[in-house]
């Protein structure tokens, strides 16, 4: 079954030094979109379009009890997976340049409660050989 929702996406991502602490001011983005729920076997998906500078874009949340993973088509492209403990390899694309990407999952509180709910992940990233902590937060109702 499809539902529509409201979904919220803060995302916090701040550059860090060689120790991995926080260097100097954090990008932060907050927005909001009118998309779509659909509960499967696989777990709770979210699905938007967003508008950016560069063109639009599809994203797409999948939500399960133990990884969150964030997937855009479009103007950029990305795979995201989210496992608490766990490091991700993936490559994030803005055509014609490709980076690659890993991220490490320092924390991730997953609240599924069907049609609403709250993940919030703190991470670290590195793309394209700089390092940055970030923190995203998605929730929908």
């Amino acid at each position: 079954r499809m539902y529509d929702v409201n979904i919220n996406m803060l995302s916090v991502i701040s550059t860090t030094d060689e120790r991995g602490e926080r260097d100097g001011d954090a990008d932060r983005t907050e927005a909001s979109y009118k998309g779509r729920l659909r509960i499967t076997e696989g777990g709770t998906v979210l699905s938007f379009r967003e508008r950016t500078e560069g063109g639009d874009m599809v994203s797409e949340i999948t939500v399960t009890d133990r990884e969150v993973r964030v997937s855009r088509r479009g103007a950029i492209s990305s795979d995201m997976k989210f496992v608490e403990g766990r490091a991700e390899r993936s490559v994030y694309r803005i055509p014609p340049h490709a980076f690659d990407m890993e991220i490490f999952c320092k924390r991730a509180k997953i609240q599924n409660l069907g049609r609403e709910g709250r993940v919030d992940l703190l991470y670290s990233m590195t793309l394209g050989g700089e390092s940055r902590s970030a923190r995203m937060r998605i929730t929908w109702n």
